[in-house]
């Protein structure tokens, strides 16, 4: 008579442990509090800044960038010294500005200030001394920030 003894299969093993871990790749993002969109956010801003930026340079126009809490708006001159008077629509689409996602939990707290880059690449937001520093703080899920810096001059965004 042939004894089975008592235990799993390697096989089953091997299939527990990959359904264990596809829930863990799955399920632990989602644990930590919130949802990804403060971090898509940021990402898009940055985006939209360093593209105004090179925009700028590249053109030899002034690139105007506009804020509201929830959204990033870029125009840029068309005649010089015209001021910003054309929308400058982001790379794969014809919108110039980018929004939050989740407007009620993901915004700038406080609203930054409108600002520009030079043809020369500066950023200026109309602070007393010309290219200072700004620092745009997106306000997350739970209260999380975010920060994102301006160089002043030399218009670097990180």
């Amino acid at each position: 008579m042939i004894r089975h003894s008592a235990g799993f299969t390697m096989l089953e093993l091997v299939a527990v442990i990959l359904v264990v871990s596809i829930l863990a790749a799955v399920a632990l993002p989602n644990l930590r509090g919130g949802d990804q969109n403060d971090i898509v956010f940021r990402d898009q801003v940055v985006s939209a800044l360093r593209y105004a930026q090179k925009t700028a340079v590249s053109h030899r126009r002034q690139v105007c960038v506009a804020f509201t809490a929830t959204t990033v708006t870029l125009t840029i001159e068309t005649v010089s010294n015209g001021g910003c008077n054309a929308n400058l629509p982001l790379p794969g689409g014809q919108a110039n500005s980018v929004a939050s996602r989740e407007p009620s939990t993901v915004q700038f707290n406080p609203a930054p200030p409108n600002g520009a880059f030079t043809a020369e690449g500066w950023w200026n937001d109309g602070c007393a001394n010309y290219g200072c520093s700004t620092t745009l703080t997106i306000q997350g899920f739970g209260g999380a920030t975010i920060p994102i810096t301006v160089e002043g001059t030399t218009g670097y965004v990180n």
